[in-house]
């Protein structure tokens, strides 16, 4: 073998090497910059506490459709269980070009087939206007819907078994920069 072959391999065994232990110490758990936090029952880490961005706001709405959600978007009356239900408002930042936005979102258990909740949905946007586009991966379906570039919405269907979908609602409101 020619003595430039050998330099080639010998750096490129120098790089891997180099590599590996380089990230044996950035991910080391134990004093790199990877921290694992226990989790407590309603899902925060145990030992920290996240930041909170000032002026969002987090409405729990308990077991209720959110109020702001329009009054024909079909969801059913007597869902099998609630699991969330919130509606969340973050200001924007006008110095980062962030635009406030409103996002409201509902969880819930449903008996319903996920072919029914999907043709649901999508009529109901349809109905509205929306653009719709609909993905389908084995036990997860999603359908998004758009209407200009200020609101959105996305639902999530997820079959829990053969007798139960998990559906999630968000919708998305944008409320455009101002600019001076």
């Amino acid at each position: 073998m020619s003595s430039p072959a050998k330099i080639t391999i010998t750096i490129g065994i120098l790089l891997v090497a180099f590599f590996v232990v380089g990230n044996f110490f950035l991910f080391d758990t134990k004093d790199g910059f990877v921290k694992n936090f226990k989790i407590d029952s309603q899902g925060k880490p145990i030992g920290t506490t996240l930041p909170k961005e000032e002026g969002r706001t987090v409405t729990d709405h308990g077991q209720n459709v959110p109020r702001e959600f329009p009054l024909d978007i079909p969801i059913e009356t007597n869902p099998i269980k609630v699991f969330k239900s919130f509606t969340e408002t973050a200001p924007g930042d006008i110095s980062e070009r962030e635009n406030r936005h409103v996002q409201t979102t509902f969880s819930y258990l449903s008996q319903k087939s996920a072919k029914e909740i999907e043709a649901d949905f999508e009529e109901y946007f349809k109905n509205l206007e929306f653009s719709v586009t609909k993905n389908n991966y084995g036990s997860l379906s999603t359908l998004y819907a758009q209407k200009g570039s200020d609101v959105t919405g996305t639902i999530t269907i997820t079959s829990e078994n053969s007798f139960e979908r998990l559906v999630t609602i968000s919708l998305i409101s944008v409320e455009r920069l101002q600019t001076k």
